[in-house]
């Protein structure tokens, strides 16, 4: 089980920890087949970033080189701005791309962060 000390986080992150064991064993998979993992913390990844085309281009480039990928600092309730991530991965690649995402964490209404897992349906 994980724990956490910072109040915000408890027991609100129970999907991801449920990648965890996965996350886990494919880093010792990764190292045979060369399964590639990363993680980017992205600042307040919203829709606003997500609609600058040259932004979006950028973060696909860099998302679609990993099999599974962990977006930190994503502030998008309505999951819009996920959704044309993976709408744009999917034609910069022809590769299927499933996002998993926590729910939003934070103390404030106004910056409730998300962790985004996006990974290659085929691969994962």
């Amino acid at each position: 089980s994980v724990v956490s000390t910072d109040p915000a986080m408890r027991g609100r992150s129970a999907g991801l920890c449920l990648l965890l064991p996965l996350t886990i064993f494919s880093l010792f998979i990764g190292r045979v087949s060369g399964f590639k993992i990363c993680s980017y913390n992205v600042q307040n990844f919203t829709l606003s970033k997500a609609s600058d085309l040259r932004m979006l281009h950028t973060f696909t480039r860099v998302v679609s080189r990993c099999d599974i990928c962990l977006l930190l600092h994503v502030v998008d309730p309505d999951g819009k701005a996920i959704k044309a991530l993976l709408s744009n991965l999917s034609r910069y690649n022809r590769d299927r791309y499933i996002s998993v995402a926590s729910k939003g964490l934070g103390n404030s209404p106004g910056d409730m962060q998300q962790y985004v897992f996006i990974y290659r349906a085929h691969s994962v």
